[in-house]
């Protein structure tokens, strides 16, 4: 009875004030936390490149970020399976997020010491 009405600051069926391209980076470190649980997951950045909706499907194109060449190594895995389960996996939860298919491509960039330099961090938006 004391807090004064006010017009709501987001639309009623918003579930957050975050973009879905956030919501989609977020999963993709999901898969990568739950594949390598150690080292790794916590050197890594997800940045989408591409973000493309159609009528038949979603484009997604991102880059995972890791400080050296042999998490890039690790990410990848032999003969690319490890990237392809965490694409598989990241899909799925992306699909039934947004209710629609979803084409995912990732990549993994090597940036030396990025959680080191403001640079990279700033661009990141941290």
């Amino acid at each position: 009875e004391r807090i004064p009405l006010w017009p709501p600051y987001y639309p009623s069926d918003a579930v957050s004030e975050h973009p879905e391209r956030f919501f989609v980076t977020e999963i993709i470190r999901e898969k990568i936390f739950m594949q390598f649980r150690q080292e790794v997951p916590y050197a890594t950045q997800v940045n989408i490149v591409q973000f493309e909706e159609t009528p038949q499907r979603d484009h997604i194109e991102a880059e995972i970020v890791v400080e050296r060449d042999s998490q890039k190594g690790i990410l990848i895995g032999k003969g690319g399976l490890a990237l392809k389960k965490i694409g598989i996996a990241a899909r799925r939860d992306i699909e039934e997020m947004t209710g629609r298919d979803s084409f995912l491509k990732l990549h993994v960039k090597v940036r030396d010491d990025w959680r080191k330099k403001d640079v990279f961090l700033n661009s990141f938006g941290y």
